[in-house]
């Protein structure tokens, strides 16, 4: 075993309190189903109207443009939030505590423990997770801006937000394997995360793929 790895190791025993906190609290976190929780206040089950989805677009679609834009805050704070919980429980984070934190805030949104493990689509929460990997420097500021670039050109021309989603979500693997790859290993850990990503909001939105090609799905 070579003296990264045992480092690595004892590190993780050394911290494995604040490991698990750190674990628990992001899945937690982003299980907290914000569109659920919203459009309850205003006495509406979201998962019973629209499509059934606790995210931005049916919450829009429903209640409302601010309602939307208060659950798209909400949803990407998750993500967000899990980051800076790394800083707050460590004094000097490996990247591999920001990368499990926010691959479990966004796991926790796909599958809230507090909807029976039902969820949203988990494009809110990963720009969120995105911003906090951007603070942390592990990503550009304009790797954020030209996905949200192309997710509003798309949105604009296209008048779908699952095809926007998605095609941001392909843009970001795109500019990090092309233009901030590299092969060292903090920045191929970021890679296959961005990459995984990807690989969830192409699933989630799976019945929406199926709307394009027949030419149905619905438009804002």
């Amino acid at each position: 075993m070579g003296p990264i790895k045992i480092i690595i190791i004892q590190t993780i025993l050394g911290e494995k309190m604040e490991f698990v906190i750190l674990i628990l609290l992001s899945y937690l976190l982003g299980s907290v189903p914000g569109g659920y929780l919203i459009a309850k206040l205003n006495k509406v089950d979201i998962t019973k109207v629209g499509s059934g989805n606790i995210g931005t677009t049916n919450v829009w679609r429903t209640l409302g443009p601010k309602w939307g834009i208060a659950t798209f805050l909400f949803d990407a704070g998750k993500g967000l939030l899990a980051l800076i919980l790394v800083n707050i429980l460590f004094n000097q984070p490996m990247v591999g505590y920001y990368i499990i934190a926010g691959a479990l805030a966004i796991l926790g949104h796909f599958k809230s423990i507090f909807l029976k493990f039902k969820g949203g689509k988990t494009v809110a929460t990963s720009l969120g997770v995105i911003i906090g990997l951007i603070i942390v420097k592990l990503l550009p500021i304009w790797f954020a801006v030209i996905i949200i670039g192309v997710f509003l050109l798309t949105l604009w021309r296209k008048r779908e937000v699952s095809r926007a989603s998605m095609y941001a979500a392909i843009t970001a693997v795109i500019i990090k394997l092309v233009f901030y790859g590299g092969f060292n290993q903090q920045s191929f850990e970021v890679t296959i995360f961005i990459i995984g990503i990807l690989v969830l909001i192409i699933f989630t939105h799976r019945e929406n793929i199926k709307r394009i090609q027949e030419g149905i799905e619905r438009k804002i």
